[in-house]
């Protein structure tokens, strides 16, 4: 009852955030217009644009990030090698393994993949939102995993998931630019901040609790690694640092919270 009360008096907050929202943001640029399907972007003329340059690195980012998804769904399909790669959540006595969460971070990372090469088609904007709501909502899955300690097993989650996804698209197609990019973008980034919040939380919680053993150094013996010949597995650590790893999620979340802030302030640099 308590977390409904909750959700309930963020969303009236979110809402009157929403509607506080000026009527007229006076000069508005006007909208370009996207490249390959004519509609309407979620950005101005971009000053200093350079399609040659452009086009690398969004080249880049999809190369990054599809070889980003290929590798993180192989290392999640199957059960690790060596048991000793496995990680657990301890929550209230249960130990859970990070299994589902690692899958969870693997589609969240394949999804991005998505965003991006609906990016390329579409540009950002209305046709756009609905892989970047997508994105979004594996955000939201991966923090609702680590609330329930490595589980995502709830059906109210699901609901809630599900609400959100059609309040941020039913507001995308009602408002008007560029009522309709800020709301995109607000929401987006309130998503962001909290999941380096959650990350750092998560970091400090463990490294508190695994005072308590001697070493935070778990060795892995290559002996008792099963042969394979898949070339993914190749890149498997030697040695795995508790809790170490997790400054990987806590840098990555953070890059792509600068990302998003840049493109919110130089919403009309070729740079951004």
């Amino acid at each position: 009852m308590n977390q409904i009360v909750v959700i309930l008096g963020l969303c009236l907050l979110l809402g009157i955030s929403l509607f506080s929202f000026p009527k007229d943001f006076g000069n508005v640029p006007q909208q370009e217009i996207s490249r390959l399907t004519g509609y309407k972007a979620w950005h101005p003329k971009v000053i200093g644009y350079s399609s040659q340059m452009s086009d690398a690195m969004i080249f880049l980012t999809l190369l990054t990030t599809g070889a980003a998804s290929y590798l993180s769904i192989k290392w999640t399909e199957k059960l690790p090698l060596n048991k000793k790669y496995i990680s657990y959540f301890i929550k209230d006595g249960d130990k859970v393994p990070t299994i589902a969460f690692d899958r969870i971070i693997a589609y969240y990372v394949t999804i991005t993949f998505i965003a991006v090469v609906a990016y390329v088609i579409f540009d950002v904007g209305k046709l756009w939102s609905a892989t970047g709501v997508l994105h979004n909502v594996f955000e939201i899955a991966v923090m609702l995993s680590l609330h329930y300690g490595g589980k995502l097993e709830s059906h109210v989650a699901f609901i809630w998931m599900g609400v959100y996804v059609f309040l941020v698209i039913s507001l995308n197609l009602w408002l008007e630019w560029p009522q309709d990019a800020s709301w995109f973008k607000f929401q987006g980034l309130c998503l962001d901040y909290s999941l380096i919040v959650v990350f750092v939380r998560l970091y400090f919680t463990t490294l508190k609790k695994i005072r308590e053993y001697e070493s935070m150094e778990i060795p892995l013996n290559r002996d008792d690694i099963a042969q394979t010949t898949d070339f993914s597995f190749n890149f498997y650590p030697n040695t795995v640092h508790h809790p170490s790893q997790i400054w990987l999620l806590i840098l990555a979340s953070i890059v792509h919270l600068i990302g998003n802030i840049g493109n919110s302030i130089w919403v009309d640099s070729g740079l951004a």
